[in-house]
């Protein structure tokens, strides 16, 4: 696999990670575990731009388009993570993923 295949591969596969259509586990099972960011952790403003960079430039736009969806729920204008977390006595949990969210409030149990 020649090196621009596989940063596209690690392109693919954090753009997948970030938007929740497969897991970590998933991807380092499949064989081909190259990411563009940490897997196991939640990408930073500029790190997400990158990616938007990179599909922007192969001209990959309904990608971009999803990934800037993601950034403007997720950070803010200066870059900073827009996080609420939950301030419920007793939080409800529906469903576990990479963002655990409470089902009383919709904010996040934990950063």
């Amino acid at each position: 696999m020649t090196e621009q295949q596989q940063l596209h591969i690690g392109m693919i596969n954090s753009y997948n990670i970030i938007l929740g259509k497969c897991s970590a586990f998933e991807v380092m099972s499949s064989g081909v575990g190259f990411f563009a960011h940490i897997p196991d952790e939640d990408p930073d403003f500029d790190t997400v731009n990158n990616i938007i960079d990179y599909f922007s430039e192969i001209e990959m736009f309904e990608k971009c388009i999803e990934l800037v969806s993601y950034m403007e729920e997720n950070f803010n204008d200066d870059g900073s993570e827009r996080i609420t977390l939950c301030d419920c006595e007793l939080p409800e949990i529906e469903s576990y993923s990479k963002r655990v969210f409470c089902s009383n409030c919709n904010n996040r149990i934990r950063k």
